[in-house]
């Protein structure tokens, strides 16, 4: 008897702690347009991100070839409170042929912007033109090292992007709520509830609603005070008939995008050519601190600096002596001869 007890007491308690995780972990999925709704809006609350996207981009037209590799890393802070600051890290690498000729190479650079503070680092910049080989040495003088953009020499509308005035800040805000308001796609398939890195996220097929992209495009040029035409419209959204896969993966918890994935496919190889474009994105973090810091020792980059050093190398061509002016001799008074 104490046995059979102790084995009902065991299998109770089991039954007992089956039913505490269930209900710890139970989970009731939301409609997909509640989510996509609640995503809209977590997007246009974003502050501060940790994100990056690659790219993969393939083209073949009469010949004519491109192929690319294109991988971006970026972060930006504009919480309260804090300093404006951004990183972005830019890898492209690849190939390309047009015109009978063609060209490869690798670009990998880094640009940090602190307040009104920009920096920026070229880790590689190689390519097989022979230009770039002529300017093999002065690059390689700023390789490898964290350079910073005198203040005088910064674009006006990069110090615009930093400090944004209330003019922008309004027309932002205009923007988000165009953003959150219309319909710019809509859910064709569900994947389910899934786990990625860790999170709960719900895995969506979209594909685009052109309706709700021209009516997008209308009202965000109005909001810059003009107004487009119909062919206007129609060539901004243009693109979307190019678009052939889209997923998402929301977060079920905080409604951020923490991966997508777009391909963009067109043309015929008869008339236009092919080309096919593939883009992933990878939510890393949202709203928290990103760390991005000033770099250590940086050296002062000056433009005009290198425009000379460029100069040097390309010397102006001498200009050909101007000829000169004919010389328009009088004419000599002929003289008759004396009759003898």
């Amino acid at each position: 008897m104490k046995t059979k007890s102790h084995i009902l007491k065991r299998g109770a308690l089991c039954v007992g702690v089956l039913f505490a995780l269930t209900a710890c972990g139970s989970f009731t999925p939301e409609s997909s347009k509640d989510v996509v709704q609640k995503f809209k809006k977590a997007t246009t609350e974003i502050k501060a991100a940790d994100f990056a996207v690659e790219g993969t981009m393939v083209g073949l037209d009469k010949g004519d070839k491109i192929d690319l590799n294109v991988g971006v890393g970026a972060k930006f802070d504009r919480r309260e409170g804090v300093d404006r600051k951004g990183d972005l890290k830019l890898k492209l690498g690849g190939s390309m042929a047009a015109g009978g000729k063609s060209l490869s190479g690798d670009v990998d650079v880094e640009v940090r912007t602190l307040g009104d503070n920009f920096f920026f680092n070229i880790a590689k910049l190689d390519a097989d033109d022979p230009a770039m080989a002529k300017y093999k040495e002065i690059i390689d003088g700023y390789r490898g090292k964290w350079l910073k953009l005198a203040s005088d020499f910064i674009p006006e509308s990069l110090k615009q992007f930093q400090k944004k005035d209330e003019k922008a800040l309004e027309r932002e805000k205009q923007l988000k709520e165009l953003f959150v308001g219309i319909d710019l796609f809509d859910v064709n398939k569900e994947f389910g509830v899934e786990s990625l890195n860790g999170k709960k996220v719900y895995h969506y097929g979209v594909k685009l609603n052109e309706a709700g992209l021209k009516d997008y495009a209308r009202k965000s040029a109005r909001v810059d005070g003009r107004e487009m035409s119909d062919a206007e419209v129609d060539q901004s959204v243009s693109f979307a008939s190019t678009v052939t896969n889209i997923e998402l993966w929301i977060g079920a918890e905080d409604y951020y995008l923490y991966k997508g994935v777009i391909t963009l496919s067109g043309g015929e190889a008869e008339k236009m050519g092919k080309s096919k474009l593939d883009v992933t994105f990878t939510g890393n973090s949202y709203n928290a601190d990103p760390k991005i810091v000033s770099p250590e020792n940086p050296e002062s980059f000056n433009p005009i600096t290198l425009m000379m050093q460029l100069q040097l190398l390309n010397p102006p061509a001498e200009e050909a002596p101007a000829k000169d002016e004919a010389v328009i001799e009088p004419v000599k008074e002929v003289v008759p001869a004396k009759k003898k």
